[in-house]
């Protein structure tokens, strides 16, 4: 995995009712997240792939070319049962090379302000879970420049600083992803106890358009 950061995710396996979705950031520092929805909307941080990392609060790229983090986000995304289409900036630059690598990026129209509304909505209601061996998104939500106060439209900016991985997740909740729902209430808990621990053999399924299907 790039940078070595997911390495939880070598017997991983995503219970047959929640959802895969993967998002992207681009440009000279380059980050994705693959994220997983429960049946109660609970959203799952599973791999994270940042190409830079953080040494004394400064962001230093990593070594590895934008085909080797390409092929490191389509194969763990297609590894757990998943489709390499992320939701990304619509005015990203690099569409056309990542879809040579088999990564599509599709354009997410929701403004920067909404996106983050909706995140911290989901923050403050507990709907956000990170997998224990993240390393750079715990970082930029711990650095994150939050506003105290609503703007006049009642959309909370952050300040644009430090968060190429954070912009992921916020691409992948303002589109407010969906678990599959049951066909019969069997209620286990926060993803399926949180993967059984991170060992669960069930299939996938989700959105034909996003993550899985």
């Amino acid at each position: 995995m790039v940078g070595g950061v997911n390495d939880g995710l070598r017997d991983l396996r995503v219970p047959e009712h929640s959802s895969l979705y993967l998002a992207a950031d681009t440009g000279t520092f380059l980050s994705a997240l693959i994220v997983a929805i429960d049946t109660d909307d609970h959203a799952f941080v599973l791999a994270e792939f940042p190409n830079y990392r953080y040494v004394s609060d400064q962001c230093e790229l990593n070594d590895i070319s934008n085909p080797e983090w390409a092929n490191a986000v389509v194969s763990a995304m297609t590894a757990l049962g998943g489709k390499s289409t992320a939701w990304a900036d619509p005015n990203s630059q690099f569409k056309s090379e990542m879809n040579r690598y088999g990564l599509r990026l599709m354009g997410n129209n929701i403004r920067l302000e909404t996106r983050v509304s909706i995140a911290r909505e989901y923050f403050m209601n507990g709907r956000v879970h990170l997998a224990p061996w993240l390393k750079v998104l715990p970082y930029e939500l711990e650095n994150a420049k939050w506003p105290a106060d609503a703007s006049a439209t009642g959309k909370f900016a952050r300040v644009k600083k430090a968060d190429h991985t954070l912009d992921c997740l916020e691409h992948v909740l303002s589109r407010r992803p969906r678990g599959i729902q049951r066909l019969q209430s069997k209620k286990q808990g926060f993803l399926e106890n949180y993967l059984e621990q991170n060992r669960v053999e069930l299939a996938v399924q989700g959105d034909p358009h996003l993550g899985t299907g």
